[in-house]
């Protein structure tokens, strides 16, 4: 079930990905970014309510902080796709959301699995031949790098805050991290 499950949620992550792209082709990312959080909060209110937990306000602030990173990482992800940068832009941010968390856990004592370790060492090289400039510079891809690092960035703070939430806090601090 767990796979069907994330698998199911790469697909709604990759559409709305794509969607929000090609919508902020015709306005800037901003209300994209926002429109999609009024729906977020709204979801995320609706089932707090429905499944009630126990937050605490520690809780309530680290949503709100994973919040911070969502946005930040949605206007950049939307920014660089809407530029037309995809090669570069999602590849970028989709690592950089994976090794902020991996940063941070080693920060705090934690080591990662052998397996974690050769990602991380594939990974970086990948970025660099992705973004790697032609010959005549080009600035969207340049432009698309940083845009791709700074949506990294955004994920990554999501969810590293989102990590520190514990379970039983069920879903408030997703609705603050939405609001």
């Amino acid at each position: 079930m767990g796979v069907v499950l994330a698998l199911g949620a790469a697909v709604a992550y990759g559409l709305s990905d794509f969607i929000g792209g090609l919508a902020s082709r015709r306005t800037t990312p901003w209300p994209v970014a926002f429109l999609g959080a009024v729906g977020g909060v709204t979801s995320a209110c609706a089932l707090s309510l429905v499944v009630p937990g126990d937050a605490t306000t520690a809780d309530l602030l680290w949503g709100a902080a994973s919040g911070v990173g969502s946005g930040v990482g949605t206007v950049f992800l939307y920014r660089g796709l809407a530029a037309g940068r995809m090669a570069v832009v999602a590849p970028v941010s989709a690592v950089g959301a994976a090794v902020v968390p991996v940063v941070v856990g080693v920060a705090t004592g934690e080591r990662p699995s052998a397996l974690v370790a050769v990602g991380i060492v594939v990974a970086l090289p990948g970025i660099w031949l992705v973004a790697r400039i032609p010959e005549a510079v080009d600035e969207n891809r340049t432009g698309g790098l940083v845009d791709g690092l700074l949506a990294g960035l955004g994920f990554g703070l999501l969810f590293v805050a989102l990590g520190q939430v514990p379970d039983d806090a069920r879903f408030w601090p997703l609705a603050a991290s939405q609001a």
